[in-house]
């Protein structure tokens, strides 16, 4: 390659990895919705906003993973939309409630657990606010069967049986996969490891979140 020359390969990987074609569509469509008198004023002050937006962290992993341990123990500000008080939520009302949680402290990132569960649901997200990291927490079956039916000693209600762990993973499997590609796809998967001492799982958690974010 000839010096001075653009790579574009190079060019590509760098606004696919920063997102620039989601600044630019978020942008244009703004700009098309307000029309304003001075438009290059407005988008330098549209994009000023959009840089000072909150972060999104997506967590995914199987059930009894140990996502919502590792968020509430690290002491995340997070939205676990597989807790019962969520889990009725159309989607709709779930970016709604992100888009509220979101604005409550710009400054902190918010990490979301339990959607987007689909790559449709996933491109609705990005509409909101694309996220800057997607963590998938790993463990194997066995130990979160152990965690599964460890946590519904203390529940009352529907206690998890080993017929629906195992329709709780195949679940996973079949929804989630597909979006753990798209989002590796787009570099922004980094795996935790959880299956050593809670300890240890935690502040390989915190150090990349530090890393990271």
């Amino acid at each position: 390659m000839e010096s001075g020359s653009l790579d574009l390969e190079a060019a590509k990987e760098y606004l696919a990895e920063h997102k620039i074609h989601v600044v630019f569509e978020k942008l244009a469509g703004d700009l098309l919705k307000v029309k304003p008198t001075r438009p290059v004023a407005f988008m330098v002050e549209s994009l000023k906003q959009y840089t000072s937006q909150e972060v999104i962290v997506v967590v995914m992993g199987i059930p009894g993973s140990g996502k919502s341990m590792l968020l509430s123990e690290g002491g995340k500000r997070y939205l676990d939309f597989n807790n019962k008080a969520l889990a009725g939520m159309n989607d709709d009302e779930i970016l709604d409630q992100i888009q509220q949680e979101m604005s409550n402290d710009p400054s902190e990132p918010l990490f979301i657990e339990g959607f987007p569960k689909t790559i449709k649901q996933a491109l609705a997200l990005e509409a909101v606010l694309p996220p800057e990291l997607v963590f998938e927490v790993t463990c194997s079956p066995s130990d979160a069967e152990q965690r599964l039916f460890k946590r519904s000693q203390f529940s009352e209600e529907n206690p998890d049986t080993l017929d629906s762990i195992q329709r709780g993973f195949a679940a996973y499997q079949k929804k989630c996969l597909p979006l753990l590609e798209y989002y590796n796809a787009r570099g922004l998967v980094r795996q935790i490891p959880n299956t050593k001492t809670p300890g240890e799982a935690q502040a390989v958690f915190n150090t990349t979140v530090a890393d990271r974010l």
